[in-house]
C-alpha cells in the first residue's frame, strides 16, 4: 500500500481547495498510480485515508483538452473534451470554503 505522500507526489497539476478541513483535488495521475494520464479526484477529511476515483480516459502528454467539473450538491461530475457522459461521477462532502 503507497502512503498518502507518495501518491500525492505523482499528482501533476494539482488544484487543492481547502474548506474547513476537507480537502478537494482534481489533477492527473501519475506513473506511480497504476493510471497515468488519467484524470483523478481526490477528497479527505485529514483523518481518514483520501478517496480517490480515476478517470476513464487516458490523455495523451502534451495534448490540449477541455476539462470541465461540475458542482450539484454532493454530486461532481468531470467531464472531458466536451462528452456527455462523465470521465468521473463522485460523492463529495459540502462546507464553507476559507476566504471565498
Amino acid at each position: 500500500m503507497k502512503r498518502k505522500e507518495d501518491l500525492l507526489s505523482t499528482w501533476s497539476g494539482r488544484a487543492f481547495v481547502a474548506a474547513l478541513a476537507l480537502l478537494i483535488g482534481l489533477g492527473m495521475a501519475g506513473v506511480g498510480t497504476g493510471d497515468p494520464g488519467r484524470l483523478i479526484f481526490r477528497q479527505s477529511d485529514g483523518r481518514a485515508a483520501p478517496q480517490t476515483q480515476f478517470g476513464r480516459t487516458e490523455i495523451k502528454r502534451w495534448t490540449w483538452n477541455h476539462v470541465l467539473l461540475v458542482r450539484d450538491g454532493k454530486t461532481v461530475r468531470v467531464y472531458l473534451n466536451h462528452q456527455t457522459r462523465p470521465e468521473i461521477e463522485a460523492k463529495a462532502a459540502t462546507g464553507v470554503v476559507n476566504g471565498l
